[in-house]
């Protein structure tokens, strides 16, 4: 009795896993998974689908924007935006935002996570390029 309720569980776990339900990477991009279930590949990053837990940022040019109390930021290139998770490095920019409403660009560096199916961004650096008033 055991042996045939654990040869049906292998059967059905084989079934399963050749029907492609398991939520791997693995499959193309141009295939019918909904957007938040996407990943882009290490390169793939202006494609504006979601990136990896850990992907890192190195000196992307964009601009922040304040949107109530939180802090979003836009890539220059307009395909990327990121929620920004608190930390000390945010809270300087914070400061710089509040004391200046002049379009200011940014070089800014950060660790992506995910969270619900959208990134978010740890930022360790940002560098104010540019101020226009």
């Amino acid at each position: 009795m055991f042996y045939c309720r654990a040869i049906s569980f292998v059967l059905l776990a084989l079934a399963v896993n050749s029907m492609g339900l398991y939520g791997d990477d693995s499959h193309e991009p141009g295939n019918s998974r909904p957007v938040a279930m996407r990943r882009a590949g290490e390169n793939d990053r202006a494609s504006g689908e979601r990136q990896r837990e850990g992907t890192r940022l190195t000196d992307v040019g964009g601009r922040f924007e304040l949107a109530g109390d939180r802090i979003t930021f836009h890539s220059a290139s307009g395909r990327e935006s990121y929620r920004l998770l608190e930390n000390l490095a945010l809270e300087r920019v914070g400061q710089v935002l509040s004391e200046s409403r002049a379009k200011q660009d940014w070089t800014v560096s950060g660790t992506l996570t995910e969270f619900r199916g959208a990134n978010y961004l740890l930022l360790t650096k940002a560098v104010i390029k540019t101020a226009s008033p």
